[in-house]
């Protein structure tokens, strides 16, 4: 309201400056051009005409890194960010549970498909938060298992389920389990059902640690490579209670000259600043943190690396997490950003496929992150068909790095 004040006044000369202007969300950004002049909040930035773009180019101006490494030579405002993939194999029994997840994710949607819509879209927005949490962690797996509550929560409005499943770019994300889709899904679901769930919690259970959880081993390698390197890595987690699982095992094997901290969305804004403040710039050091992180609070002076130990399922959300280190004010001249995933795990191949790649390739052409739309509908609608709901999907014929080239994403 005071901008639309401040704007309203036919003599007045604004400037306006954003590190964001386009969210990916169309009808805010417009709401921005409106306040230069007000017929732009109406115009279809997808179908300009000509003379539409050459106006429009008048009043909004885009620099990019790249422009200002081209202007700037002489002073070196930003480090080179150097991308890595590293992947881990699921071990025999992380297999199994992932594979039993699968086959009981995949039969809650289909039966699913013969129930009044809202209770459909209930057990789709179970199988996906189930899904997620069993490929995050044992610890998280075990928690969305074997911790839910008695209580309904079926008559929970189902839009709010996204949150536990999709990353907002937006808001901050809740980094909690996501038992609300979870419960109100289990309430749909026969007692031989629910026994199932109580079997996949006890192969869970019994994955704790790096003898049996290939992806948690995998970590600890890579960290110990890249502090040995000089780096200093943030390690990003989806739920808190991955977060503190990573964090004790990384304790436990990298000895006390290494701090490890741990920051998830549990500690208030106050004591999360407090704990980075505490931590020392002389000493080896890793970070895990969830996404509570991933905005407002700058991390470039204590960390010079980044693994995304869960991908996140919103290339904006990436983007975010690496702009943490890779950002003005960098001391260091390099910095890394790792994707961490299983080559053998099929969810982790479609979020790469479709929506991470893609963000890749427009920033390595463009020079510049491209912020894409929030999750919506038909995207919900096409990880649903290429996780569950395509013919031939089975057990044996099931691709590993999954489909997901729709239209619709």
């Amino acid at each position: 309201a005071l901008l639309r004040a401040i704007a309203q006044a036919p003599n007045r000369h604004l400037i306006l400056l954003t590190a964001t202007p386009h969210s990916g969300i169309p009808e805010a950004f417009r709401s921005l051009l409106g306040l230069l002049r007000p017929e732009f909040e109406e115009w279809d930035l997808q179908d300009l005409k000509e003379n539409q773009r050459i106006e429009l180019a008048r009043h909004f101006v885009q620099r990019t890194r790249r422009d200002i490494k081209e202007t700037w030579q002489e002073t070196a405002c930003f480090p080179t960010r150097e991308a890595e993939d590293e992947t881990y194999d699921l071990s025999r029994c992380y297999r199994e549970l992932f594979e039993r997840t699968y086959a009981f994710c995949s039969e809650l949607v289909r039966t699913g498909q013969q129930m009044e819509q809202r209770r459909r879209r209930v057990r789709y927005w179970g199988a996906l938060a189930l899904l997620r949490c069993v490929m995050s962690s044992p610890a998280a797996a075990l928690a969305a298992l074997a911790n839910r509550s008695a209580g309904s929560r079926e008559e929970e409005a189902e839009e709010s389920f996204s949150r536990w499943v999709f990353e907002s770019a937006q808001e901050r994300t809740d980094d909690e389990l996501p038992l609300p889709a979870l419960e109100a899904a289990e309430q749909t679901l026969p007692d031989s059902d629910r026994r199932r769930l109580r079997e996949l919690a006890r192969l869970a259970h019994q994955l704790h640690g790096v003898d049996q959880d290939t992806k948690l081993a995998r970590a600890i390698e890579l960290v110990k490579r890249l502090l040995a390197e000089g780096f200093h890595p943030i390690l990003w987690c989806r739920y808190v209670a991955t977060a503190g699982y990573l964090a004790d095992h990384l304790r436990q094997h990298l000895g006390s000259a290494t701090q490890v901290a741990c920051v998830t969305g549990r500690m208030g804004d106050e004591e999360r600043e407090a704990k980075i403040a505490e931590i020392a710039v002389d000493q080896p050091r890793v970070l895990v943190a969830t996404d509570c992180l991933s905005e407002g609070i700058n991390l470039q002076e204590k960390f010079t690396a980044v693994i995304h130990y869960d991908l996140p399922w919103n290339p904006n959300r990436l983007e975010q997490r690496e702009g943490r280190v890779d950002r003005y004010g960098q001391r260091a001249e390099r910095v890394k950003v790792v994707r961490f995933f299983g080559r053998d795990n099929p969810v982790d191949g479609a979020v790469l496929q479709v929506l991470l790649d893609k963000a890749r390739e427009i920033r390595r052409t463009l020079g510049t992150h491209v912020p894409v739309p929030e999750a919506s509908e038909s995207v919900t609608q096409a990880v649903l068909e290429a996780l569950f709901l395509r013919q031939g999907s089975g057990s044996g014929e099931r691709q590993l790095a999954l489909d997901l080239g729709m239209a619709e994403v």
